[in-house]
């Protein structure tokens, strides 16, 4: 009569769940190449944080990367240590033994400190990777099943649990959170490399001295006159110069005309040495 209340008896698991269980994250092989997109993000982000970081530490707008190399930090390394501290409280309260009974329509499950029974009605999803095979039922229980100990028949059995239709809802929701989560990450990677180039931009239009600076007109008008020498023209945007009209001689820079090949011509028809700087 019991039998018949609980259904035939068809599968027994006694197992201590390895550390790695707890730690190391869970990929589904069906949506590995998430996985792998994430990681792929993951290794440019850290390059343009890199880049960002050498070409200006000081700058205002370095303060995201900064926010996006702790983010990146919670995510390898103080996430991994909180689920390894999580572990050690399992292990030493016993909780990472259970042991499974599977009928026909149920499971019962005990560890420890708990015993509970699970119908196969309220199984919600799967996922499984290389190692280990979960299973989700409401209220957000879970089974963690040792691909080790099972052989085809019995994974098939566990997979059978959950609905095709069910499984096909869970893996869809799945899919499309972590499409949301890969969006983020290429928006932050889109974001980055747009510093990346704007920071470029600004550096290519920009020239940092402490000499004064004079108009380009000022400047055409002193090499006529002869008061100009040493001239080094910068990026073909920017041109430092030292002026002798003055008792010493004083070193000053003005920008080029959009045409440099105008600047050469004058320097040149006035033969005032000059020369090119990147």
């Amino acid at each position: 009569m019991e039998n018949e209340q609980r259904g035939d008896f068809l599968y027994e698991l006694e197992t201590c769940l390895p550390e790695r269980f707890f730690i190391k994250e869970m990929h589904d092989p069906k949506l590995r190449i998430f996985t792998i997109l994430r990681r792929v993000l993951f290794a440019l982000i850290i390059l343009e944080h890199v880049i960002l970081l050498i070409l200006d530490d000081s700058a205002v707008w370095c303060i995201l990367p900064l926010v996006g190399l702790f983010w990146l930090a919670m995510d390898l390394v103080f996430i991994p240590h909180k689920r390894r501290q999580r572990y050690q409280k399992i292990h030493e309260a016993g909780e990472d033994y259970h042991h499974y009974i599977f009928y026909e329509d149920h499971v019962e499950v005990s560890s420890p400190t708990a015993q509970l029974s699970l119908t196969y009605d309220t199984a919600e999803s799967y996922t499984e990777d290389d190692e280990r095979l979960m299973l989700f039922f409401q209220f957000g229980r879970a089974l963690t099943i040792d691909k080790s100990l099972c052989d085809e028949e019995m994974l098939t059995f566990f997979r059978d649990i959950v609905p095709v239709q069910k499984q096909r809802t869970a893996l869809k929701k799945t899919r499309r959170r972590l499409i949301v989560r890969m969006a983020v990450l290429a928006a932050y990677l889109i974001l980055c490399t747009f510093l990346v180039g704007l920071y470029v931009r600004i550096e290519r239009n920009t020239y940092h001295t402490s000499y004064p600076g004079t108009t380009y007109e000022s400047f055409a008008a002193c090499v006529e006159d002869g008061t100009i020498k040493d001239v080094v023209i910068i990026r073909d945007r920017f041109v430092e110069y030292t002026y002798t009209g003055h008792r010493s001689d004083e070193r000053y820079y003005t920008e080029c005309p959009e045409d440099v090949s105008e600047l050469t011509t004058l320097l040149d028809r006035e033969n005032v040495n000059w020369r090119t700087q990147p």
